[in-house]
């Protein structure tokens, strides 16, 4: 084996031995000696750890499936036949713990188990460390854990074993797979090891490996049992098992990719509780669901794997599920005898919820123990409510009618009955006394707040609006205890008003506080709970949370459409609403599906009562239309839709008069009628600043997409003074993907104007902000780190580069994956690295359908350039100038460039015109 030094020393032993892993001979000599320099305990440590770390990260006992290992070809030959009372049938497997064999005992009862000899050898702390093991095994005793049995010297008196019970089985996922079980008899096959490994976290025993290789299903007459395995590095709650350097309990902590955020993000032991094994109970749960793990580490090295386990979130089974390919979704709902749709159809909604809650990134989100999972996972089989999921009213009544079908049928009719002669009369008797009341107590709270706020009360300064929304939601921390649904209200018109002012932050906090009240108060259904879901689902939409937005708002839908009498607008919302979270998903045809609908309703109520609210409330939904058919590249049928929404708006409504110039512009952008695009969208901008501000999430949009049409038309001088004066009004928007996006905008125009270092400086600057609050796995960090790797390879760091087209490849998989691929493939074709360009550029091409055809044959043509395929990149080039001729013109910037490359290319000639 040999492998390139790695360039910079780690700062800890455990980051030595991760390195040290893939080192030999002198390779790893010459590291060591670096890294570790004149600290000869640190080099003692490290060379001990990696005695250790050979056991560890190699051939671990049961690491194959058990019964793999029982048909494989072991004889005894030259080893010991007898070992104490137990005969030595075969040898499972050999691993750095020692060897493990089939035995059998004949006295005092006639049995099978497996007997694991120490043997040979062995470092004084493999001594420790095997010790440790029984120790673990002799606390517990439960029908899902296998059991110890014995523990003894071998017959030279030096050699210690322990002898267990045998488990004739496979790994689970294996066997359940083989087996073809459905998710149901998944679920509760996976109970079982729930309750294995909360007995052992009752003895004080955390098992800190827990892994399908290690969880071994066996099947006894009519009945599956999971029995968990090899408490080999387990840990004591109460005090360590064997004895222990500080640096070796870091390093001892899981085998990846079952390893925990928190350990590998370097945490060592001080960070290991009950909810380490919960996460990797949740990795088992995900696999046996799913059919794949959240995380692609197979074939990286281990830093890479670790780096990429600490900073990224898992994403939702049904999702990753969705993501493979269509031969392995086959096979995967197959051995769970399903049809592809019916599986993820059937991992959506609570499955996905209890599994991303069991694999949380943050430990304090998980369950707080493996019963707290099983109990989630039993709500779930029994049709309950389950605990990783908002309560919802709407979803528990719909979980509720589930679980009791035909009793919901039959009650319905009676309670319908009794509400017609009971429920109105009471309702009428007090409602215009409890109106009063409410009514007097918000007044009261307003006319206290804004007497607070005045100049004079204030030491002169008065507050500004921000500041009084703040200091009522404090108050509200205090006041109306005692009148909860008062103090929903106010928090509700608080939230409200924070979201015009672009406080996303303030909003979600008061809106979300007021949801919790309405929840526990108001009955399902209720117009005042809908209202609080509705908002906190647009909010969350806007600050990039959309699964939970989706959750949210796909309720309130399937509410609005229960309702005998809906009102149209409040449905045609609903409609839009959950449309926009499709758009933010790049769902664009789900997102169109939902706004036709929405313009649907809205025409209806249009034409039963023209107002100016009933039109005004119609352009919305053909301004949101329209934009979801320009991103579809349906310019021509997008154009009508936006050009009524102007017409409309142009009356009293500058606010969304600026939202629909933004979308007409990018319509006459893509069909490059350039200079009627730039003056919508300057126009798209003064409307918005006049309105908004212009540190406002709003006009800052409209004038990155001025920016793009700037770049367009190869203005390079306007596009970096616009880009300039983004990032001076970014700095004052709250919204960081805002901020972030203008960052990713500038660096775009800085490489476009030649200067490499600025564009990597703030692509950086851009992944920084998202993964401050986000993380780096969200999509806009994906995509500032594809072009920071481009920029690195164009100003010539070709170490950089690669660093950076490594790293999003851990993170492949996110939304917008057809970027990330154009960018490694630039940046692979500007380090003349051309065979492991090809790859991207075909799956960029994939991943378009066709779409912006005009990129991808001219940067396969430079593919082919690379590779000495004249003819072939002369035809490619040639097929790219065509296709941007016809979209772009013939004047256009893109098309020279086109044109140039082909005529570079040895023996072209001239294409026809």
């Amino acid at each position: 084996m040999t492998a390139s030094l790695p360039s910079a020393a780690p700062a800890s032993a455990t980051l030595i031995v991760a390195e040290s892993l893939e080192l030999e001979g002198e390779a790893l000599g010459a590291y060591l000696e670096r890294a570790c320099g004149e600290d000869k305990a640190l080099r003692q440590e490290v060379e001990s750890l990696l005695d250790v770390a050979g056991s560890r990260f190699t051939e671990d006992f049961l690491e194959e499936p058990a019964l793999e290992s029982l048909l494989a070809d072991a004889t005894l030959a030259g080893e010991p036949s007898q070992i104490g009372d137990f005969e030595l049938l075969r040898r499972l497997g050999e691993g750095g713990m020692g060897t493990v064999y089939l035995a059998e005992q004949h006295e005092p009862v006639r049995r099978k188990l497996a007997l694991k000899l120490l043997r040979g050898p062995r470092s004084s702390h493999l001594r420790r460390r095997f010790a440790g093991e029984w120790q673990a095994l002799a606390r517990l005793s439960h029908p899902h854990i296998a059991a110890l049995y014995e523990v003894g010297t071998g017959p030279d008196g030096a050699s210690p074993y322990v002898a267990m019970e045998w488990v004739d089985g496979s790994p689970i996922t294996v066997r359940c797979d083989q087996d073809r079980l459905g998710v149901r008899q998944r679920l509760r096959i996976f109970l079982g090891v729930c309750g294995g490994v909360g007995h052992a976290h009752e003895k004080g025993i955390l098992h800190c490996d827990l892994k399908p290789s290690n969880i071994l299903l066996a099947r006894y007459e009519d009945r599956y049992v999971p029995k968990v395995v090899d408490f080999g590095i387990a840990r004591a709650l109460d005090g360590p098992l064997y004895e222990q350097s500080e640096r070796t309990r870091e390093l001892l902590l899981g085998s990846p990719p079952y390893i925990s955020p928190e350990v590998a993000a370097g945490g060592g032991h001080q960070q290991i509780d009950v909810r380490t094994d919960v996460y990797a109970l949740g990795l088992v749960l995900y696999e046996l669901l799913a059919g794949a793990l959240p995380f692609e580490t197979e074939g990286t090295s281990l830093l890479a794997a670790l780096r990429l386990i600490s900073e990224s979130h898992p994403s939702a089974p049904s999702g990753r599920y969705a993501g493979l390919d269509a031969a392995t979704r086959e096979a995967i709902a197959a051995a769970r005898s399903l049809s592809p749709r019916q599986l993820r159809r059937r991992l959506r909604g609570d499955l996905d919820a209890i599994v991303l809650k069991a694999t949380a990134r943050n430990p304090k989100r998980r369950y707080g123990s493996p019963a707290e999972l099983a109990a989630d996972v039993e709500r779930y089989l029994d049709r309950r409510p389950i605990e990783a999921r908002p309560p919802t009213a709407f979803y528990v009544a719909r979980r509720f009618a589930r679980r009791h079908a035909v009793l919901v049928a039959a009650a319905g009719l009676v309670v319908l009955a009794l509400a017609a002669g009971l429920v109105s009369r009471s309702i009428e008797v007090d409602r215009a006394s409890r109106a009063v009341v409410k009514s007097e107590q918000i007044r009261t709270f307003l006319v206290e707040l804004f007497e607070n706020a005045d100049p004079e009360r204030a030491a002169g300064s008065a507050l500004t609006v921000e500041e009084l929304l703040q200091q009522g939601t404090e108050r509200l921390r205090t006041d109306l205890r005692d009148l909860p649904l008062i103090r929903a209200e106010l928090l509700q018109l608080i939230g409200a008003a924070s979201t015009k002012l672009d406080q996303l932050t303030a909003a979600e906090e008061a809106i979300r506080e007021a949801l919790e009240i309405r929840l526990r108060l108001l009955p399902a259904g209720h117009p005042d709970l809908l209202i609080s879901q509705n908002e906190l689902g647009v909010i969350l939409r806007r600050l990039g949370w959309l699964d939970e937005a989706e959750t949210l708002l796909a309720e309130v839908l399937e509410a609005r459409l229960q309702e005998p009498d809906v009102d149209l607008e409040s449905l045609a919302r609903a409609h839009s609403n959950l449309g926009n979270v499709y758009f933010s998903q790049r769902r664009y045809a789900k997102a169109e599906a939902r706004h036709r609908e929405a313009l649907r309703l809205r025409t209806q109520q249009r034409e039963a009562n023209e107002t100016s609210e009933t039109r005004n409330n119609e352009a919305i939904s053909s301004s949101n239309l329209g934009a979801m058919l320009q991103l579809q590249h349906k310019h021509g049928e997008a154009r009508p839709h936006l050009l009524r929404a102007v017409e409309i708006f142009r009356e009293d409504n500058p606010t969304l008069l600026g939202s629909a110039l933004n979308n007409l512009g990018m319509v006459e952008r893509h069909l490059t009628t350039w200079r009627r695009a730039e003056g919508l969208l300057r126009k798209a901008i003064a409307v918005l600043e006049a309105s908004l501000g212009p540190a406002h999430s709003r006009p800052l949009n409209s004038r990155r997409n001025l920016i793009f049409a700037l770049l367009d038309q190869d203005r390079m001088d306007e596009a970096l003074e616009e880009a300039q004066l983004a990032l001076q009004n970014a700095e004052r928007v709250e919204d960081v993907i805002s901020r972030a996006q203008v960052w990713q905008t500038a660096g775009l125009v800085q490489r476009r104007a030649g200067d490499f270092e600025a564009a990597a400086v703030a692509q950086q600057r851009c992944i920084e902000l998202v993964a401050e609050s986000r993380g780096p796995a969200h999509p806009v960090a994906r995509r500032c780190l594809g072009k920071l790797a481009l920029a690195r390879a164009l100003a010539g760091d070709e170490k950089q580069a690669l660093a950076n087209v490594e790293r999003l490849k851990e993170l492949e998989g996110a939304p917008d994956s057809f970027a990330a691929e154009l960018d490694i493939a630039r940046a692979l074709i500007e380090l003349g690295r051309f065979d492991q360009a090809a790859p991207h550029v075909q799956r960029y091409r994939a991943l378009l359908r066709g779409r912006n055809d005009g990129t991808a044959l001219y940067e396969l043509a430079r593919i082919r350039q690379g590779q000495g395929a004249s003819d072939k990149a002369r035809r490619l080039f040639e097929q790219a100038w065509r296709f941007r001729r016809d979209r772009c013109g013939p004047d256009h910037p893109l098309v020279e460039k086109a044109f140039e490359a082909m005529e570079a290319v040895p023996g072209s000639e001239d294409p026809a015109s």
